[in-house]
C-alpha cells in the first residue's frame, strides 16, 4: 500500500490459498422399522454391550404396540422420559456395506450427484446409530469396515470427490463383479444397500445373491430417464425397464427405492418400514409426465 504523496510503503503478505472440501448435502434419516414383535433385530438402533461376559448384546428402542412390557428397560426409559424396549441382538447385526455405483455407464444429467448424496446420508446414518459400515463402490475400493467419528470423515472425504468411470463404450461389469466379492465373503452381515442410477437385469440377479450373506439388502435407484433429456419415447421405456428390474429384485426379497428429480430420499426411506420382505417392492411410483 502507498500513500496518496508516495512517501511511504507498507508491504503485507497475505496467506496462501486454502482447498475447500464441501460435503455432499446430508438428509437425516432413520433406521427402517418393522412393527410390534415382527421388528427385525437387524433394524435396531442402539447397540449396547452387557456387563457380565461381554459376549451378549442388546438393543435398545422406542415401545411400540405389541412388544412385551417385560422387556421394558426401566433405567432407559427414565431417562428418555418414553418407554424403551431391550432387545437381543449379536453383534454382526450392527454392521452394514454401502455400495455407490459409479460407472459412468449408469447415469445421466445430476442422477450421479443425487446417489452420492444418497450414499452420504447413509454414512451420516450408521454413524449415528453406532454401525460399524463400509462405503464402496464398483470401480473405487472405498474404505474397509470400521466406525466413529473419523471413519465418518474419512467416507465423507471420497464421496466429496468421488468421480465417475468408464471402461469404454461396451458393458461395464465391474458392479457385478462387486457383488461377487461380496457374495463370497464369509463373514455374515446385517444389511447391503445398493445405490445406483440404472441396474440392468444382469447386475440385479448379483444383488440378489448377495442376500445369502446379509440379512436384508436395499436398493435405491436413480434411473437416468428421469433426469436425462430423452423423448418422452425413451423416458417411457426407461420407466418399463426399471420397474421390470424392481419387480425381479422385489421378488428375491431386496427392498426397493426409486427416485426421480423432485423426490426425496428420506420419504422413499421411511417407506421401508411399511414393507416386508420376502418378495413385496416398495415401488409404487406411477411414471412422470413427460
Amino acid at each position: 500500500m502507498v500513500d496518496p504523496f508516495a512517501l511511504a510503503r507498507v508491504r503485507k503478505l497475505a496467506g496462501g490459498a486454502t482447498p475447500l472440501l464441501v460435503y455432499p448435502r446430508i438428509e437425516q434419516l432413520i433406521l427402517p422399522r418393522d412393527l410390534g414383535a415382527r421388528r427385525s433385530l437387524s433394524v435396531s438402533p442402539l447397540r449396547q454391550p452387557t456387563a457380565a461376559t461381554g459376549e451378549d448384546f442388546y438393543t435398545l428402542r422406542e415401545y411400540v404396540e405389541g412388544d412385551d412390557l417385560r422387556k421394558i428397560h426401566w433405567p432407559s426409559t427414565a431417562k428418555r422420559q418414553r418407554y424403551m424396549i431391550r432387545q437381543e441382538e449379536t453383534p454382526w447385526h450392527n454392521r452394514a456395506t454401502i455400495v455407490l455405483d459409479d460407472r459412468a455407464s449408469a447415469y445421466e444429467g445430476e442422477a450421479f450427484e443425487r446417489a452420492v448424496e444418497g450414499a452420504a446420508s447413509l454414512v451420516d446414518l450408521y454413524h449415528r446409530s453406532g454401525y460399524t459400515f463400509r462405503l464402496t463402490g464398483a470401480h473405487h475400493a472405498g474404505s474397509g469396515s470400521s466406525r466413529g467419528a473419523n471413519h465418518r470423515s474419512t467416507c465423507l472425504d471420497h464421496l466429496a470427490t468421488i468421480q465417475r468411470k468408464s471402461l469404454g463404450s461396451g458393458p461395464d461389469p465391474m458392479l457385478i463383479a462387486r457383488f461377487a466379492e461380496l457374495e463370497a465373503r464369509s463373514t455374515a452381515e446385517g444389511t447391503l444397500v445398493v445405490i445406483g442410477g440404472d441396474f440392468e437385469p444382469e447386475a440385479a440377479v448379483a444383488m440378489t445373491r448377495c442376500r445369502r450373506r446379509f440379512k436384508q439388502v436395499i436398493a435405491i435407484t436413480y434411473p437416468s430417464h428421469r433426469f436425462g433429456p430423452g423423448s418422452t419415447k425413451s423416458r417411457w421405456e426407461g420407466e418399463k425397464n426399471t420397474l421390470e428390474v424392481m419387480r425381479l429384485l422385489g421378488r428375491s426379497g431386496v427392498r426397493t427405492i426409486v427416485i426421480g428429480p423432485g423426490d426425496s430420499l428420506r420419504t422413499g426411506w421411511g417407506s421401508l418400514s411399511r414393507v416386508t420382505s420376502g418378495g413385496e417392492t416398495s415401488w409404487d411410483r406411477k411414471p412422470e409426465p413427460v
